[in-house]
């Protein structure tokens, strides 16, 4: 259900600059941020009281591991897709452009859409692309979740009452 609810609000608020009815380029539909947002919070793990702390702890990591495979690095791939398409969409453009198919001004409106959806992904637009600003938010409280489980987890074998259990 909640895959159905992203690419239906990924399709229905993807229409602004790309996406256009008529388009034979295969524009890329942007990502929604917000949506991608609310994606990403509602799937951080969360801490499993019912289990002893050890256990807990170590499913815990293990969570986090997965949501860092599961989440963030497919929406990194996500934003690097784009940038791929956009490099066939500008193949497309051009030879359309060469062709005679496109006026100047088309063609120049065209090479704005691309530019402007291409500095959102590119790796060196990083510091001002709001999708890199969001993986990074993510992938931020992901490295520091992980860095503060580790040092519990690290503690919990150092403590008998944890290690064996008892806790």
């Amino acid at each position: 259900m909640r895959v159905a609810f992203v690419l239906l609000a990924g399709f229905s608020l993807g229409t602004g600059a790309f996406a256009q009815e008529g388009d034979d380029f295969g524009f890329p539909v942007p990502i929604n941020v917000q949506t991608q947002r609310q994606l990403l919070s509602e799937a951080f793990p969360q801490v499993d009281n019912s289990l002893k702390k050890l256990d807990s702890l170590i499913k815990y990591r293990r969570d986090l591991e997965l949501y860092r495979v599961t989440y963030l690095e497919a929406f990194n791939e996500s934003i690097d897709q784009i940038c791929r398409d956009l490099l066939i969409v500008e193949a497309r453009v051009n030879a359309a452009a060469g062709r005679g198919d496109l006026s100047p001004n088309e063609k120049s409106n065209y090479d704005y859409r691309i530019a402007e959806e291409r500095g959102q992904c590119s790796v060196s637009n990083k510091s001002s692309s709001r999708y890199y600003r969001l993986y990074d938010q993510f992938m931020g409280i992901y490295r520091d979740e992980a860095a503060s489980s580790k040092d519990r987890l690290n503690s919990c074998y150092a403590s008998d009452p944890c290690r064996l259990g008892q806790e």
